[in-house]
């Protein structure tokens, strides 16, 4: 896993993309998180697993820093 918890800013063009075709998600990372992203998505293709956001997830601190 890459990076975790974030939010998802905006999905330019949603809707247009097909299946296997790939689609830009802008996220707000943290620059650490930035650099990971980048590193990654250089050598493989990135997934994106959406999630709603828990209860769990807001009450862990570290999640956020």
């Amino acid at each position: 896993m890459v990076a975790y918890d974030v939010e998802v800013v905006a999905v330019p063009g949603a809707g247009r993309a097909t299946l296997g075709e790939g689609a830009l998600v802008v996220l707000a990372v943290r620059p650490d998180q930035a650099a990971r992203l980048a590193q990654a998505q250089a050598a493989a293709k990135l997934f994106v697993v959406i999630r709603p956001r828990t209860a769990h997830f807001e009450r862990q601190s570290d999640y956020r820093q």
